[in-house]
Order: structure tokens, then C-alpha cells, then sequence
């Protein structure tokens, strides 16, 4: 083994489970955590998570890295 900066590559699938962001809980629906080699705090993102405001359906599609994400809603 080499020193140095610590890498993975893999992947984590996400199957049951809840977030808080932007002040909401979400329900996790499907998703995966990437590692691809790089920097391990910098996987690659792909979630999709629902929650439900004033009896109106929501999903959040988030992409990106945890540095940098997209979060995409959904009605």
C-alpha cells in the first residue's frame, strides 16, 4: 500500500431512508453514492427523495458532489 490521500471506488446504493434539507424531511425513494477513485468526501451524487407540502407531492433529484450539489424539485 501507498501513503498518501486516501481513495475508494465503488459504489453505495441507497435503499430506505430520510434527509433533511432545506428545512423539510424527505423520504429517501432511490439512490446511489459513487466513489470513483478521487477524493473520498467527493463522491458522485444521484438521489431522489419526496416529501409532501400542503398535500402536494414534491421529489428532489439531487446530482453533483456534496462540495457542489444540484438539487432539482419536482411537483
Amino acid at each position: 500500500m501507498s501513503k498518501g490521500v486516501p481513495s475508494m471506488v465503488g459504489e453505495l446504493e441507497l435503499v430506505d431512508g430520510r434527509l433533511k434539507m432545506i428545512g423539510r424531511r424527505f423520504d429517501v425513494q432511490n439512490g446511489l453514492i459513487v466513489f470513483t477513485g478521487g477524493d473520498i468526501a467527493e463522491p458522485r451524487l444521484d438521489i431522489e427523495a419526496n416529501t409532501t407540502v400542503a398535500n402536494i407531492p414534491i421529489s428532489a433529484v439531487i446530482s453533483g458532489t456534496p462540495s457542489s450539489p444540484e438539487i432539482k424539485p419536482e411537483c
